[in-house]
């Protein structure tokens, strides 16, 4: 049973058919299932967010080698560069992560046609 509420804020009851509630279902089970990504695949993350930080230090290295010998330059453009760079690969594995159970219920239906 659906209740909705008219601007004569009287609820209205209306009767649901069987193939209703099961479109209803699917879509609530769509948007109401486990947002977490499979360990693998959280863990494969992690290593490239370190991986990119690792990368972004040794180009912070490289750049302040070439701009300046003062040492304190060169941790400060070690560190920043090692946060730029893990903050944006941070930014695509989670968006991937996002995105993986869409590519997936794709995967599905192009497999079924």
């Amino acid at each position: 049973m659906l209740v909705t509420v008219s601007e004569s804020t009287e609820l209205e009851t209306t009767k649901l058919s069987e193939l209703d509630k099961q479109q209803l279902a699917i879509q609530a089970e769509k948007y109401t299932s486990n947002p977490t990504p499979d360990i693998k695949l959280r863990i494969f993350g992690f290593i490239a967010i370190l991986i990119g930080g690792l990368l972004g230090a040794v180009t912070g290295y490289a750049l302040s080698k070439i701009i300046t010998d003062n040492i304190f330059l060169e941790y400060i453009c070690i560190i920043f560069f090692a946060i730029l760079t893990s903050v944006g690969v941070a930014i695509v594995v989670s968006l991937g992560m996002q995105a993986r159970p869409e590519w997936q219920d794709s995967e599905k239906k192009t497999k079924t046609i």
